[in-house]
């Protein structure tokens, strides 16, 4: 279902039946469980919706119920989060949220920045993910 969404979404900015299509493909993923499916269909949907709160719950339950593989579904209820979309939940469970993904997710370049920056520990780069999330959360900042 995916993969032929995909596929024919790359000409919808073309050609508004290949739009539909498109979106079809990615519904029916969506009502089989396909992770992928479900969170293409979500920001197609969520681009048109006007209830943010049950569009920011359907987007935890697909982050939730996706694996790790669809790590894109995670990142944005992440930025819903930052932006103060919280679907229903408090701002502390939005927080232990973003705080569990960051934990949880695999440093990126961590190597290279070991190699330059020799004084930095992962305990010293955790300190200052957490310190940049709770300041973006402060100021209320997105994620662009």
């Amino acid at each position: 279902f995916y993969i032929i969404g995909k596929a024919l979404s790359f000409h919808e900015e073309f050609d508004v039946n290949e739009r539909i299509e498109s979106l079809k493909w990615f519904e029916r993923g969506f009502q089989h469980g396909s992770s992928f499916s479900s969170y293409e269909y979500w920001k197609a949907v969520h681009k048109i919706s006007q209830d943010e709160v049950n569009s920011v719950r359907l987007l935890r339950r697909i982050a939730n119920e996706s694996d790790i593989t669809c790590m894109d579904a995670k990142l944005e209820l992440c930025r819903e989060y930052s932006v103060g979309h919280f679907g229903g939940i408090s701002r502390s469970v939005a927080y232990q949220y973003i705080k569990q993904i960051m934990q949880s997710s695999p440093p990126l370049l961590s190597n290279k920045v070991f190699h330059i920056q020799h004084d930095v520990t992962k305990y010293m780069m955790f300190i200052l993910i957490d310190w940049l999330v709770e300041v973006s959360e402060m100021k209320e900042f997105s994620t662009q």
